[in-house]
């Protein structure tokens, strides 16, 4: 459950109110603890925020638009909904 709360820490939230499908899996790839082991702090390849939070949440467009190509499966449209949002020019290839 650990990893799980890194990748989404609101899965409980959702949980609770039937949001199932909302919610951001944990791929189990140890990128947390392996970033834990070389750097002191954590990393999360669905949750880019994580360790990052002093940062601030708040993504700001590229000043320069580029063209985005997301090689993977049709659960990558997420990423294509945010880049095409900030106006790249985003295509799938499955």
């Amino acid at each position: 459950m650990a990893r799980q709360l890194l990748a989404d820490p609101e899965t409980p939230q959702k949980i609770m109110e039937g949001r199932d499908a909302d919610i951001v899996h944990c791929l189990r790839c140890f990128t947390c603890m392996a970033e834990r082991a070389a750097t002191a702090t954590r990393r999360c390849t669905v949750n880019p925020l994580i360790g990052r939070e002093l940062d601030g949440t708040e993504i700001k467009p590229a000043p320069v638009k580029k063209k985005v190509l997301v090689v993977g499966d049709a659960a990558k449209v997420s990423t294509i909904t945010n880049a095409v949002y900030w106006g790249y020019w985003a295509a799938l290839d499955i």
